[in-house]
């Protein structure tokens, strides 16, 4: 017989809850890795630009010049525009390798995710006489202000049904929950 999170059906109260295939929770994380890629670069876009724009420079000065006529105030100011190469070239080496350091970062967290999904629940075939267990996750439960939930898991398997029940009791203040 074939066993998967097919053969399992996970209810809430009067919600039924999905429950997460290991393909998709593979997905999810390979997707998460891929966004994080995703801000990592766009971020060191931006401080690549920020890098090689000009130093801008601004002095301000004021005064008063005296003379026969009268005196005279007066107010200004001026803008420089540098450049440093060598400032540049380094800000633009540190990036790199933030950005290295960052892709390093992603690709071991992604490793060690997929690395915590053994045990999880494939589609398996299970012969006579062998036992199967495994893990599987669901899709987020509410939390809608109830003292208590009711969860009803259900396992069919070879035309048999298996049922059990969970209470968890919630305290609304604190929003701590605890499954019995």
């Amino acid at each position: 017989m074939n066993v998967s999170v097919e053969n399992i059906s996970f209810q809430q109260d009067e919600y039924s809850i999905d429950l997460l295939s290991y393909n998709e929770l593979t997905q999810q994380h390979i997707s998460r890795a891929q966004s994080r890629r995703t801000a990592l670069a766009l971020s060191a876009m931006a401080q690549s630009f920020n890098a090689a724009q000009p130093q801008t420079t601004t002095t301000y000065g004021s005064g008063t010049a005296y003379g026969s006529g009268g005196t005279a105030s007066y107010y200004g100011s001026a803008q420089s525009y540098t450049h440093d190469p060598a400032a540049s070239a380094a800000a633009q080496a540190q990036i790199q390798a933030n950005v290295q350091a960052g892709v390093s970062n992603i690709q071991s967290d992604l490793q060690r995710n997929l690395s915590s999904m053994d045990g999880y629940l494939q589609k398996t075939t299970v012969f006579p006489g062998q036992s199967y267990s495994g893990r599987f996750q669901s899709q987020m439960t509410r939390f809608d202000q109830r003292p208590k939930s009711i969860y009803a898991l259900t396992v069919e398997l070879g035309g048999e049904r298996f049922s059990f029940k969970f209470i968890e009791e919630a305290d609304i203040q604190t929003h701590q929950r605890k499954l019995f």
